[in-house]
């Protein structure tokens, strides 16, 4: 189940990078970095509350408000940063 939640958020970042990449590559980039933690985030909580009690899938859901917090974070600053990154090596080659 983790493992899957990633995939379908990383799936769905992916289509909407590639179907805004074209016409502003900054926004495309933002968008994904706020919609992937997001969507991983949202699912894993469903998952929680689907799989365990209600008691125990609201613990976790608490806690996990910290760990997005953290991780969107991280994702817009790094998401930028990396691409750049990239995008400067596939040139220089």
């Amino acid at each position: 189940t983790v493992l899957t939640k990633s995939a379908i958020a990383g799936f769905i970042g992916t289509l909407v990078f590639k179907l805004l990449k074209e016409k502003h590559i900054n926004i495309a980039m933002i968008l994904c970095a706020i919609l992937v933690p997001l969507l991983n985030t949202v699912f894993f909580i469903l998952y929680a509350l689907a799989f365990f009690n209600k008691i125990f899938g609201s613990i976790i859901s608490v806690l996990l408000a910290v760990n997005f917090a953290i991780e969107f974070a991280s994702s817009l600053v790094l998401v930028p940063i990396l691409y750049k990154i990239i995008a400067n090596q596939q040139f220089t080659e």
